[in-house]
């Protein structure tokens, strides 16, 4: 990860132009790239890279830059702009086996099957668990993938028909919840 110095990442403040360009350099492409997976076209895509920088820097004073990188909470952003339903998390614990994925989550459909892989660095897919959607209830979920912590690069949902938490279509069966790990 870049450091503020190096042009964004680690200690970037989003409280200043300064801040939010080091960000959006160090961000904007991989919120680009997440975006055009879950839409599909390059214009709707930009408009979810705007619409997240905008809304990080209307809500700057939330952020704590001492904490370290702002991945987590544009991720976290660009999920809510491409499906305001979703709201999800997943921290992931290190184990001798492979990893944990614990997966907090609401708005996915009542009563739908989803599925959850993990992806390691060199691109291979692995599963890792299912869960069944509780819609605007919480759901609190543990899975378990062989990748081992160190290897992995992002935790997916995928519905049993290759769609989104809405219903929707999506490119190549990824939802809007993803997380960089």
């Amino acid at each position: 990860m870049e450091t503020a110095a190096a042009g964004g990442g680690e200690g970037t403040s989003l409280r200043d132009e300064h801040g939010l360009r080091a960000a959006h350099r160090a961000y904007a492409g991989e919120l680009f790239r997440f975006a055009l997976r879950q839409l599909g076209g390059r214009g709707a895509a930009e408009d979810i890279v705007q619409e997240v920088f905008l809304r990080a820097w209307r809500a700057a004073e939330t952020f704590d830059d001492r904490r370290g990188t702002l991945r987590v909470p544009l991720e976290a952003i660009a999920v809510r702009a491409i499906d305001p339903a979703v709201r999800a998390q997943a921290d992931v614990v290190a184990h001798l086996w492979g990893m944990e994925v614990k997966l907090t989550a609401t708005g996915f459909r009542p009563g739908e099957s989803y599925a959850v892989t993990v992806t390691d660095d060199a691109g291979r897919t692995v599963g890792a668990g299912e869960f069944i959607g509780t819609g605007d209830e919480e759901m609190r979920c543990n899975l378990n993938s062989s990748v081992p912590r160190a290897d992995a690069s992002a935790v997916t949902v995928t519905g049993p028909d290759r769609t989104g938490p809405d219903g929707r279509a999506r490119r190549r069966g990824v939802t809007a919840v993803r997380s960089r790990c």
